[in-house]
């Protein structure tokens, strides 16, 4: 086991524009952490600048206290795992797995050794005289996992290794992939932008992201001020953590499906915004944090809003109407797709999500409870508040 060590990376790309600036991540030993952030905010380039393939960076990389910023990729002593695989189309499988070693001119008894406990480990044992065209997706991408293992790698890098699976082959290799880091005990960083990865596989998940540096507008979907500060470290925690107690509105997105709903105080009247604390701005509320009900309060649907908000401290529970827009069915589960009955006091009618046990037609009327226990206030800049 290992642990790995950033500091102050950063990077511009040749536009000029600023790719990192100043990021820190610290993995623990045998850890497995996950890079998670939308397309295009750098993570294939993080793991290519740890793995030495990318040397036009400043900042350190350190491996147990020792800087390798300088050595060549094949002395970092690190796995590198694609989307592809990269595998050699004219070797089998067996002098796949083994090319590394003899490059390294490893001992052929020393090879064998490490080819039939890989092999049996990965289930890879009736398929070692097979090339690589005669392999499925799935089976390829184990041989690709198989050759950094006979490695022996300290740190094992992975880019996206199972987005090219179709459903099954991803669930049995990700399974798969979750045992082999347990039982080799391997420091692991990996990449996806896939959150059912992320939550299933991490010990800790590290959300990447552009910082935001103005104040967010949860109901434009805008920032008054667009800076370009870099990919920053917006969190870094367990996949339960990040869940519910997100950092900011854009951790907050990050996981969940549907995503969490936003409801900002613009919702409010004038002389109801009084009773708020001056930083709450806006509220964070899951989906499956709604209840639908078969009765209503009589409240009105702009009062509604304000008592979930104004008076949270006063209630656990609010009710108000809302009109059906459509139901989807994700993962077994019916989300309503719902908006306030009426425009609220700004004229604007938004949309949110609840869970429900059945699916309910467009148009309908429902009563939707709220639980504001499970509910994330945020400030002006969309930060969490404790």
């Amino acid at each position: 086991m290992a642990r790995l060590t950033l500091s102050s990376l950063s990077k511009r790309l040749p536009n000029g524009q600023t790719l990192f600036n100043q990021l820190d991540l610290h993995v623990h030993s045998g850890e497995f952490v996950v890079l998670l952030g939308e397309s295009g905010c750098g993570k294939t380039s993080l793991l290519h600048m740890i793995a030495g393939l990318d040397e036009s960076f400043s900042g350190d990389i350190q491996l147990d206290s020792a800087s390798v910023r300088h050595l060549e990729p094949e002395k970092r002593q690190f796995g590198l795992m694609t989307q592809s695989g990269s595998l050699f189309p004219h070797l089998n499988v067996a002098d796949n797995i083994c090319f590394p070693l003899k490059v390294s001119s490893i001992a052929k008894v020393v090879q064998q050794e490490r080819l039939q406990l890989i092999a049996e480990n990965l289930e890879l044992t009736d398929f070692l005289r097979r090339y690589p065209h005669q392999l499925s997706g799935g089976q390829q991408q184990r041989v690709a996992l198989a050759r950094c293992l006979a490695q022996q790698p300290k740190i094992f890098l992975m880019d996206e290794p199972l987005s090219k699976l179709d459903s099954q082959s991803k669930t049995q290799l990700q399974a798969q992939i979750k045992q082999v880091q347990q039982a080799f005990a391997i420091t692991t960083l990996y990449v996806t932008h896939d959150q059912e990865e992320a939550s299933q596989l991490a010990d800790r998940i590290a959300v990447l992201g552009k910082e935001n540096k103005g104040e967010y507008r949860a109901i434009t979907r805008e920032k008054t001020t667009k800076q370009n500060t870099g990919t920053q470290l917006l969190q870094f925690a367990s996949a339960s953590e990040v869940y519910f107690q997100p950092a900011t509105v854009q951790v907050a997105k990050v996981l969940g499906s549907p995503q969490i709903n936003v409801i900002g105080v613009e919702h409010l009247e004038r002389n109801l915004r009084k009773l708020l604390a001056k930083e709450c701005c806006y509220v964070g509320v899951r989906p499956d944090a709604w209840r639908l009900v078969k009765e209503s309060t009589p409240l009105a649907v702009s009062d509604a809003i304000n008592t979930l908000v104004a008076f949270s401290k006063y209630h656990k529970k609010m009710r108000f109407k809302g009109r059906v827009e459509r139901t989807e069915l994700l993962n077994g589960q019916f989300f309503v797709y719902w908006s306030w009955a009426q425009p609220t006091s700004k004229g604007s009618v938004e949309t949110y999500v609840t869970k429900s046990e059945v699916p309910i037609p467009a148009q309908s009327s429902i009563c939707v409870e709220l639980s504001l226990e499970a509910c994330c206030c945020f400030n002006a800049q969309g930060g969490l508040l404790q």
